[in-house]
């Protein structure tokens, strides 16, 4: 998930050296970058849904091959990754939100 890169795209780049091919921007909070769909008040959140460094993350994940997972990210969030995305993403789980709401 997103937070094991810290904010280091040599980091990204090392886990796809190593055979990940696929990464969650977020899980159970925000990371610096994006914004989950959990909101934690020990937790502050991006400025916005993905940040600039964020459109980096996404980018250099098309250009590696990896796929986004799109899971946990909040609703502004997958928009915004739908947006630049240049390769299909994934939400590999999910649930109806509206139903737990």
């Amino acid at each position: 998930e997103g937070h094991s890169i810290d904010s280091s795209l040599a980091a990204l780049r090392m886990f796809y050296d190593l055979g990940v091919r696929s990464m969650s921007l977020t899980h159970m909070c925000h990371t610096p970058w994006a914004r989950s769909t959990e909101e934690r008040p020990d937790i502050v959140p991006p400025k916005s849904n993905l940040t600039d460094f964020g459109r980096e993350v996404v980018l250099e994940m098309n250009r590696l091959g990896m796929i986004v997972d799109l899971s946990h990210t909040a609703h502004g969030t997958a928009k915004a990754v739908l947006q630049i995305s240049k390769a299909p993403v994934i939400f590999s789980h999910s649930s109806a939100s509206a139903i737990c709401q």
